[in-house]
């Protein structure tokens, strides 16, 4: 996931990085602490968290558009 956030902060606008940092360290932490569980295979895990990531970034440049393109 690291790989990916550092890509999407060269393309992304400067007003959605610090959000994109808090939901990076959002779901890295809850990675951890959903491996701890064990119910889930440790790959696994990690690929739902990557999944829902992608999900809540898409989420966040769309508002980021919307909002734009009402002014």
């Amino acid at each position: 996931m690291q790989k990916l956030v550092e890509q999407l902060l060269k393309r992304i606008d400067a007003s959605l990085r610090r959000e994109l940092y808090y939901w990076h360290a959002y779901y890295v932490i809850t990675q951890v602490y959903n491996e701890q569980d064990r119910r889930l295979p440790p790959g696994i895990t990690a690929l739902l968290k990557l999944e829902e990531f992608v999900a809540k970034f898409m989420s966040m440049c769309r508002k980021s558009s919307g909002s734009r393109q009402q002014v």
